[in-house]
């Protein structure tokens, strides 16, 4: 039988969201392992499809039951969908679930439903962590079914799953990803010959407004982005629904990616692979607490949602101040560097109902660069401390008085202000460099003591070459850096061609070229210290589990 097409394939993304909900029920059953889809779909006649067609109800993965009828007629009159066995099934304590079907012919699709309830913060942990939790599970699934060739696919969350699996697995050949979000620097540094060796096998789908595509460093043989059908502007939910990608005929309306979206890409791309790695971590974890409480359930039944209020008091926790400065920090900076990025945010929140805080975001940007300015003006260093020393508890008490915050949340904003002022100067400009898709990271940091010694060299030749030699003018190099082609990526097979080049422009010299050697050994000394406690804490771990044991 021929294999499903890329559009039949996000059928089955949106049969992930069928569960027991009023006229629905849950087709994901271990009871159901044998049975094809025709068969578990038998419960839906003509009677039930009348009865969503005219449902005010939005069911889950945001979808209306006139949207749901159309899709189950299309669904039950396609013999290749309808003929799939379901061969196996995983719902695990995350509520994640897994499946994987089986064609007449043997062809085999694991499926991956998007973010499960309690699955928020291991999207974020997958930006600072080679291998999460759930994407270790997902492998695992893959791993325990027969054959060869297999194609992966998921939605969101899902996606994410299928392209971990597909760079991983040798039983995967094929992977259709739609709004699966990328990967994090560990995960290039560990498995860049990997990522290489088995991108060909990944497609991936784009919905243009949805947020979570977006996010990290995407890997693929080939992206589209489509325009979203029936969605309502900023609105997180709607642009992050596996039917959105559908047009009326269950096509796909390709597009270019849209500016906003663009610069969301490329800014959280600019705080993850230039932030220190603990903050970033710490970052991360904090916004995967925020997309959790936005849009995850409470443990440890994952059904009940959070309120307004919880998702406030998590945003605004005294010991979240580290973390809501720092990505304040980031978005004055890029704002300050003419990469506009808070109207997007603020119309995201307001998108999802918090407008209030993305007025209050907008004021505390406002507030930086204009005492950013000011520093420069009057040659002061730190205008903004001196404003929040002087001015902090009256800003503290307006902001109580208004009657939107509590006194204490609006103490963290004050002290995530002065973070966000201290750390915005040490954080780097944002460049083309740090904004590039998945060629960048691939490529492995050398820092030996062979290559210290051929960057030296290379700064004396620099220096001493003879001013006749038109042919080593950095006139033309700075031509290149300006039509984007002086990039890292495309000098992965002459990267010394590309570090005379950088160090020509930048008239780098030896001292210059020391400080940077000597800054990357004290971030060695650094972790290496944070290694050897660790590994003293898991020995003392160890002798008490042993003692235990005895």
């Amino acid at each position: 039988m021929e294999q499903l097409s890329n559009e039949e394939l996000l059928f089955l993304s949106n049969l992930m969201h069928m569960r027991k909900e009023k006229e629905f029920e849950d087709i994901w059953e271990q009871d159901n392992v044998g049975n094809t889809i025709r068969d578990m779909l038998d419960y839906i006649n003509d009677d039930t499809l009348e009865k969503l067609k005219k449902s005010d109800k939005t069911y889950d993965g945001e979808i209306s039951g006139a949207e749901w009828a159309a899709m189950l007629e299309k669904i039950k009159s396609n013999e290749k969908i309808c003929s799939l066995k379901l061969v196996d099934l995983e719902r695990d304590d995350k509520k994640a679930l897994s499946v994987c079907l089986e064609d007449p012919s043997g062809n085999k699709y694991v499926v991956f439903r998007g973010t499960a309830a309690g699955e928020w913060p291991d999207n974020f942990q997958g930006g600072y962590l080679a291998d999460t939790e759930q994407q270790l599970r997902a492998l695992a699934f893959v791993e325990r079914q027969n054959g060869s060739h297999i194609t992966v696919v998921g939605h969101s969350k899902g996606g994410n799953k299928a392209k971990y699996v597909a760079i991983r697995s040798d039983k995967v050949d094929r992977c259709v990803s739609f709004d699966g979000q990328g990967f994090s620097a560990a995960f290039f540094k560990k498995y860049g010959p990997l990522i290489e060796k088995n991108k060909y096998k990944i497609t991936c789908y784009a919905l243009d407004y949805d947020f979570v595509n977006i996010l990290l460093t995407d890997i693929y043989n080939e992206k589209k982005y489509v325009n979203g059908y029936g969605v309502d502007g900023m609105n997180f939910q709607q642009n992050h629904s596996p039917n959105s990608l559908f047009n009326k005929e269950f096509g796909f309306d390709e597009c270019l990616q849209s500016y906003s979206m663009d610069s969301l890409h490329k800014f959280f791309n600019y705080i993850i692979n230039t932030g220190d790695p603990q903050e970033v971590s710490a970052l991360m974890d904090y916004l995967g607490g925020i997309a959790n409480v936005f849009m995850g359930k409470k443990p440890p039944e994952y059904k009940e949602g959070y309120s307004k209020a919880e998702i406030k008091a998590y945003i605004l926790a005294p010991e979240h101040a580290e973390e809501l400065g720092l990505f304040i920090a980031y978005v004055a900076k890029y704002e300050r560097s003419g990469n506009h990025i808070t109207d997007i945010i603020v119309n995201i929140l307001q998108g999802m109902d918090f407008g209030w805080l993305g007025e209050i975001l907008s004021f505390l940007i406002e507030v930086l660069i204009k005492a950013g300015d000011m520093a420069a003006t009057l040659g002061k260093k730190n205008p903004i401390l001196d404003f929040l020393e002087n001015n902090g508890a009256a800003i503290s008490w307006s902001l109580a008085k208004s009657d939107v915050l509590s006194e204490e949340e609006a103490q963290t904003i004050i002290k995530a202000l002065e973070v966000a002022k201290r750390k915005e100067m040490e954080i780097p400009e944002p460049s083309m460099k740090y904004y590039k898709e998945q060629e960048t990271s691939c490529i492995i940091r050398d820092f030996s003591t062979e290559m210290r010694a051929q960057l030296m060299k290379q700064v004396k030749e620099v220096e001493d070459e003879a001013f006749w030699d038109f042919t080593k003018w950095d006139v033309w190099y700075r031509i290149e850096d300006l039509f984007g082609n002086l990039d890292v990526a495309h000098y992965k097979n002459n990267i010394q061609a590309y570090h005379r080049k950088v160090i020509d422009i930048n008239d780098t010299t030896e001292k210059q070229m020391q400080n940077i050697f000597d800054a990357i050994d004290s971030l060695d000394d650094k972790y290496g210290a944070i290694f050897e406690k660790k590994a003293e804490e898991f020995a003392t771990i160890t002798q008490e589990v042993r003692k235990i044991m005895v």
